[in-house]
């Protein structure tokens, strides 16, 4: 690893709008780039990569992520909501004004232990929504910065308890593609949710042994599926899957 000439500042202390965060601690983010290479990577360009290390116990397990305009959003296992803005350097993409804060409920609290293990993340009008497992729901953030409208559907419950809606995506009809992480009798479910106009349940075909942990919906108006397998003895493995 070489060391980035860098101490990313995090200010923790942003008002309910931002980031839904409470008390004026400040953080520093640790970041330190990482000397990799891409495999087959056909037509994609690696921007970088970075191992990024703070002392709050809430850091880290970042699932979903959604960058727009040069801003960093992204979601961990513990319910925070980290941003930043992403900035282009001869050593990649190095993130630099953030905020690193728990997402709270309509009232106002922090996300309790069963209900704060946030998965995927899309923009829709404008603001985020955010898929959670075990307590399977996908929850809409509102002008305050809380999450406030929760979509469930008798379909969500069918998921595993730790295998739910892993990927979102906003079409270009600001309608929601969520899609589990496992498939079922060999497809992954999928969903597509309209705002107030229900669920619509779909499948999408597994073709190899990956799982499902990441979507978006390209300028093209595709649809773009990252998957991962793990196994200690072949190691990592990630796929895009167009």
């Amino acid at each position: 690893m070489r060391k980035l000439a860098a101490i990313f500042l995090l200010l923790g202390a942003c008002n309910a709008a931002d980031a839904g965060s409470r008390g004026s601690s400040m953080l520093y983010i640790d970041a330190e780039a990482v000397d990799i290479s891409g495999g087959a990577l056909n037509g994609l360009k690696l921007r970088g990569t970075m191992n990024l290390t703070a002392d709050p116990r809430a850091f880290g397990g970042f699932s979903g992520l959604h960058i727009d305009g040069g801003r960093l959003s992204a979601i961990t296992d513990h319910g925070w909501l980290l941003q930043a803005d992403l900035k282009e350097t001869d050593r990649g993409l190095i993130p630099v004004d953030a905020a690193f804060a728990p997402m709270l409920d309509i009232d106002g609290a922090e996300l309790d232990r069963a209900g704060r293990d946030a998965e995927g993340l899309t923009i829709i009008d404008g603001d985020f929504a955010v898929s959670f497992e075990r307590d399977h729901r996908i929850m809409f953030r509102q002008d305050d910065g809380r999450l406030g409208q929760s979509t469930t559907h008798r379909a969500f419950e069918a998921l595993g308890s730790n295998k739910g809606l892993e990927a979102l995506a906003t079409t270009a009809e600001d309608a929601i593609i969520a899609i589990a992480e496992e498939p079922v009798d060999g497809a992954f479910p999928m969903h597509l949710l309209r705002r107030n106009k229900g669920v619509v349940l779909g499948s999408l075909p597994a073709l190899s042994r990956h799982n499902v942990t990441g979507a978006d919906v390209g300028e093209d108006q595709r649809l773009y599926l990252l998957l991962r397998d793990f196994s200690p003895f072949r190691g990592v493995s990630m796929r895009i899957l167009r």
